[in-house]
């Protein structure tokens, strides 16, 4: 009985932060259409991206360039084991990738992600492996869609700069 209520907790926990992680792009994608709506709205952007004729400055297609990872155990002073582990990812984003020349324009990002470890895996911190770490890491990158939400975040930040850039060229008119 104790077990089944521990594994009904546990998935309340997993479906809560899915739904979490599912809010923040709902939340994100919401922002990059509005501000994807106001570029469109500027005719030389319209008739430019229309023709696929872009200048290299305006076309807006991230990719994660370097992601730091660092790794922050939290171990249990009375017992000495490791309870859980928090990540701290630094995700750099470029531009874009559409020639051979350097896009110097990049976005930085940091998010974390903490990983319970159950009672049955919890082990002292030296026989954690790098290895093992690493995998863990990997893992809670992957299931907190790190990179994804780092990607849309860069991709709002690039849309806002070219909006503020075609007010100010129309401005200037």
């Amino acid at each position: 009985m104790i077990n089944s209520a521990l594994v009904t907790l546990q998935l309340l926990g997993l479906a809560h932060k899915i739904f979490k992680i599912y809010m923040n792009i709902v939340k994100l994608q919401t922002q990059l259409d509005e501000i994807k709506t106001k570029v469109a709205q500027d005719s030389e952007y319209a008739t430019l991206s229309g023709l696929n004729m872009l200048p290299r400055d305006w076309t807006i297609q991230p990719y994660v360039h370097l992601v730091k990872t660092g790794i922050n155990p939290n171990v249990n002073e009375d017992t000495n084991m490791v309870e859980s582990f928090i990540f701290d990812f630094e995700v750099k984003i470029k531009k874009h990738n559409v020639d051979e020349l350097n896009c110097d324009c990049t976005s930085s990002t940091s998010m974390s992600a903490k990983s319970v470890i159950s009672e049955s895996e919890q082990k002292p911190l030296a026989s954690w492996s790098e290895e093992e770490k690493s995998a863990l890491a990997e893992s809670s990158k992957q299931s907190s869609n790190i990179e994804g939400l780092c990607i849309k975040k860069a991709e709002i930040d690039f849309f806002d700069i070219l909006h503020d850039h075609l007010l100010k060229e129309e401005s200037e008119l």
